[in-house]
């Protein structure tokens, strides 16, 4: 399985958005909307981060394109982009520095630092310029992918992290401890999870199959994503010491994914049910699976982020039109 980035990964799944799918009976939920920037009824918003002030971001479409957003006290503004049309906000730290990809004035995907109002450039490594900057630190400290490998980027310098012999590698995590997580395929082509930390990369275990890819990692190592079980399922999996546990799935669904970790351990991430094939926002907390519902009527949702307070958000259906919208769920 190659790589697929968050905002493709969202794509994928919206494909199966239809108000034919039956949803399961699910807790109900304490979604609030967070709006949009375009039109309330069509765009697609997505929330791909939380802080622990509650200072959200993701990205929201626009009259002119999809624009990353930055939300808090109930107002969503727009960051803008690098020169583009296009914009994305994946992650902020409690300083409320926010990292994202956008387009530039030529059309080229670059990662971005936003701060104090103002959105740089981070530049890119070698020449294939389809990048983006996936999660940060609260030292500023920022990685993600560029040139097809994963990237660390500390006080404007932006370092090549390798691959394990493949051909690609991206970072989708990074704690203040900068220990780094992510994949990169091996010499074989087969996706490996890894760990970046003082210089060394360490493979992680899996569930057995082939691929497994570490979405998230918090300040006490532990690190979450998901992995391929012998069946060729993916189910959400924490790593812990050295060790992987299948986290399973909501009622005996076939997939399920997580997607972030807080400081107390508890997980955000989605998974299907043994009655629909469509995610629903799903929280594990000391072997707990709790799905978090959906908005009123609405047949799907996705929790990508959760701060240490339990705030998760993600996006959710809603109707009449079935469109995806930002929430964020307060416990």
């Amino acid at each position: 399985m190659r790589f697929i980035n968050k905002f493709f990964i969202l794509l994928l799944t919206l494909l199966l958005l239809s108000p034919f799918l039956a949803s399961p009976a699910l807790a109900s939920s304490s979604f609030t909307d967070l709006g949009t920037l375009g039109d309330p009824l069509s765009s697609l918003t997505v929330a791909y981060g939380i802080n622990n002030r509650g200072q959200v971001v993701g990205g929201s479409g626009t009259i002119n394109g999809t624009h990353a957003f930055l939300w808090q006290n109930g107002v969503m503004t727009d960051l803008g982009t690098l020169g583009g049309a296009y914009s994305q906000a994946y992650a902020i730290n409690d300083k409320g520095a926010i990292v994202g990809a956008s387009n530039t004035s030529n059309g080229e995907l670059h990662p971005f630092l936003w701060k104090n109002g103002i959105m740089s450039d981070l530049g890119v490594l070698g020449t294939t310029h389809s990048s983006a900057a996936l999660a940060i630190n609260n030292k500023d400290e920022i990685v993600g992918y560029s040139n097809g490998h994963a990237f660390f980027w500390k006080n404007g310098t932006m370092t090549d992290l390798g691959t394990l012999g493949g051909s690609y590698s991206t970072a989708d995590g990074i704690n203040d401890k900068e220990q780094i997580v992510g994949w990169s395929d091996d010499i074989n082509g087969i996706a490996q999870p890894v760990e970046w930390e003082n210089d060394q990369t360490i493979i992680l275990p899996t569930l057995g199959a082939n691929f497994a890819a570490p979405n998230g990692i918090n300040n006490k190592g532990d690190v979450v994503g998901y992995a391929t079980t012998l069946n060729g399922e993916q189910h959400a999996a924490l790593w812990h010491n050295g060790t992987i546990q299948d986290l399973g799935t909501l009622n005996g669904g076939t997939h399920s994914i997580g997607t972030a970790i807080n400081n107390q351990g508890v997980i955000a991430g989605y998974s299907s049910t043994n009655t629909s094939t469509s995610n629903y926002a799903t929280t594990w907390n000391n072997g707990t699976i709790t799905p978090l519902g959906t908005f009123p009527g609405g047949n799907r949702s996705e929790a990508y982020a959760l701060n240490d307070k339990g705030q998760v958000v993600g996006y959710g259906s809603e109707l009449p039109t079935f469109s995806a919208h930002a929430f964020i769920y307060n416990p």
